[in-house]
């Protein structure tokens, strides 16, 4: 076991607080602990719930006897145990319903019960079922409370989208004073539906500001989740025999790009170690991998579902903005980006070039970023157009990696706000018309972080 649970400063007043509505009768057996005993009693708590979610997550059968003897008798009775795991805040999350529990109950009950919180001062006076009501009417106005809050947030996305459906479609029905469109109309064609659609966004952007910032966010991974992401087994001669060979053949690639020229065969080769060394990372990581999906299980399947079906159309969405108008005569051939097209379009008709150079398009640019486009123009096609929409599909696949990594430290609902604002984000509709490689270190910089980010997390070692 990790050192990594609660201590017992921190739980203690969360202890005394749900004892009284969840077990009133537990309340002497607490008093006569010792320090001790508690400690003991709290630890003892922390293993079954670490049970409790490695049979959740599928890593080990239910009702394991081997497992479960590992926990050892409880001091408490069933219901003092069941208080104690409230208390600490680590009970599985099956439902919503207890999350917004855990959220606004110590927040209204004090409040809604008249008593300027004197039930959190002494709750042994509390009955507990005058208090659990108290709870469900502070649970009702937080859900309400929260559902306005989405609204303004639902009312500022509608606004953004229509400011950029004005940016987009430039209709005539909103004018300007002939003065006023003669003065500024060289500087700013189409000045009346522009200035509109600004107006919509700083709206937008207060209105979002508002709503989004208020909404509470959902609970985060907790220590249990680590703990039983850190009980992986041992790395298996499967792990070790696809990293080591990976590795040999990768080290036998550098070996003769460093003592000869380019060939063809060295990039296939080099391609078969990366592939070997991450499927041995994969494998070796993959109960921590089950691990990470454990907040993901715990939601309703209908939200998650709706949470899915919003990335893809998101996703979607960014992609068809960035491609619809390519063959549009203001994005046909802008400034140099020819070179790099040139260069794609001979790779995806079959020119061999070494990818592992750095002297690509104008002598700087990276070899390997050319193939990568080339290679996908040799499905879309060779023409201008298949090159551009090439160049944003890194981008695209950027936005789901900033959403897992949104989600994976703030949850779902931040995640999902982030997903929102990237989307339509005109400095990346710019650079997706362009036709430059640009974007493509969106893609690397959200992937390597959120590695980092996942195996800091889970402890993982690879």
């Amino acid at each position: 076991m990790s050192d990594s649970a609660p201590p017992i400063t921190q739980v203690w007043p969360a202890v005394s607080e749900a004892f009284p509505h969840a077990a009133p009768n537990a309340m002497d057996d607490l008093n006569s602990l010792s320090d001790a005993a508690l400690s003991a009693e709290l630890q003892h708590l922390r293993n079954e719930m670490v049970v409790l979610r490695r049979e959740y997550a599928g890593l080990v059968a239910p009702g394991n006897k081997d497992v479960n003897a590992s926990v050892g008798p409880g001091i408490f009775s069933s219901d003092g145990r069941s208080a104690l795991k409230h208390a600490m805040g680590e009970w599985l999350p099956r439902t919503s319903g207890y999350i917004r529990f855990r959220q606004y109950a110590n927040r209204y009950a004090p409040r809604l019960a008249g008593h300027s919180g004197a039930m959190r001062e002494d709750p042994v006076r509390v009955d507990a079922t005058e208090r659990w009501k108290w709870i469900q009417r502070g649970l009702n106005e937080g859900i309400s409370s929260v559902a306005a809050r989405r609204a303004i947030v639902v009312l500022a996305t509608i606004l953004a989208l229509l400011g950029q459906w004005l940016l987009a479609t430039r209709p005539a029905l909103v004018r300007l004073p002939i003065g006023v469109t003669q003065k500024l109309g060289p500087v700013w064609p189409d000045l009346a539906p522009a200035l509109l659609a600004m107006m919509l966004f700083a709206i937008a952007m207060v209105l979002f500001g508002l709503g989004a910032t208020r909404i509470l966010r959902d609970p985060l991974v907790t220590w249990m989740d680590r703990e039983v992401a850190a009980e992986n087994s041992p790395a298996s001669r499967l792990t070790w025999w696809s990293a080591g060979i990976g590795m040999l053949i990768w080290t036998y690639v550098i070996i003769r790009l460093a003592a000869s020229s380019h060939e063809p065969v060295l990039a296939r080769w080099y391609s078969a170690a990366i592939f070997l060394m991450l499927f041995g990372a994969i494998w070796a990581e993959r109960k921590r991998i089950r691990a990470w999906r454990l907040p993901v299980a715990s939601r309703p399947r209908v939200v998650l579902l709706l949470e899915i079906a919003y990335v893809i159309a998101a996703v979607g969405i960014f992609f068809w903005l960035s491609t619809f108008d390519l063959a549009h005569w203001r994005y046909a051939n802008i400034d140099d980006e020819h070179a790099f097209y040139a260069v794609a379009r001979d790779i995806a008709n079959g020119a061999d070039v070494n990818i592992f150079t750095q002297e690509g398009v104008y002598g700087y640019h990276p070899m390997l970023s050319s193939y990568f486009v080339g290679l996908q123009m040799r499905l879309l096609g060779d023409d201008i157009v298949a090159f551009k929409a090439a160049t944003v599909v890194p981008a695209a696949l950027a936005l789901l990696l900033v959403y897992l990594l949104a989600r994976t430290l703030f949850g779902p609902r931040v995640a999902v706000i982030s997903l929102g604002l990237l989307t339509p984000a005109h400095c990346l509709l710019a650079f997706a018309h362009a036709g430059y490689y640009h974007l493509e270190a969106m893609f690397y910089a959200s992937g390597a972080l959120l590695f980092f980010v996942l195996g800091a997390r889970y402890q993982s070692a690879t």
